[in-house]
């Protein structure tokens, strides 16, 4: 156990980073959009010279490029919708530098990853819970959908994260050998299957159905 929690102490700055993506409300925490921001540049220091600078600098031109001609010549909105691409283009950049990471450390970081997913169902299930409709307001742009989220809400990003992972848990269930791992799998998909349910978007129960059926066949 000491062993597979090391990466804890070890690549805290990425668990600053996956925190910040994944649980809803600490998406408009300007503390947790600090610490994000600083770990993701100490995640860049550190990783600079694993050979994947250049691709880190064509990202960082493109997001300084985009940036600058949206904040002085486009609308407002333009701005928004290149923030959602930029936090994309990063996850890309964490994938490429995570691939070439040792089997147990990738063990390691799914398990960060989907203790976090199920902090952010939890904390959904709990709004859910007071407001059964919390998941499509969050699918608006409005302020009713940003205090949904700063009380723990995820929206169909969520749904359909869980949606989409929902084949690789199975496969890791049959896969993985760590205990720990395991355990946490199981939560994700029980904890995940009942907030796919209870969020009420219909094409992600018909996909997750689908799944099943697939599977059982």
């Amino acid at each position: 156990m000491k062993t597979f929690f090391k990466s804890l102490k070890d690549d805290f700055e990425l668990i600053l980073i996956l925190a910040w993506l994944s649980i809803p409300f600490l998406a408009y925490n300007n503390i947790a959009r600090l610490f994000f921001l600083v770990g993701l540049i100490v995640f860049f220091l550190k990783y600079k010279q694993k050979g994947k600078s250049n691709f880190l600098l064509q990202i960082l031109f493109y997001v300084f490029y985009t940036f600058i001609i949206n904040l002085f010549f486009s609308n407002g909105s333009f701005l928004f919708r290149h923030l959602q691409f930029y936090i994309f283009l990063i996850c890309i950049y964490l994938s490429y530098v995570v691939f070439d990471f040792s089997q147990d450390k990738k063990q390691q970081i799914i398990f960060i990853i989907l203790f976090f997913n199920f902090i952010a169902i939890v904390g959904s299930l709990l709004v859910l819970a007071d407001q059964n409709d919390a998941a499509r307001v969050l699918a608006k742009s409005s302020e009713e959908a940003i205090e949904l989220s700063e009380k723990g809400a995820g929206g169909y990003g969520l749904v359909y994260l869980n949606v989409l992972i929902m084949p690789i848990l199975f496969h890791l269930k049959n896969k993985s050998a760590h205990f720990l791992l395991k355990i946490i799998v199981y939560i994700n998909i029980l904890c995940g299957l009942v907030f796919i349910f209870l969020a009420n978007y219909l094409i992600a129960v018909i996909l997750v159905l689908l799944q099943f059926l697939f599977y059982f066949l």
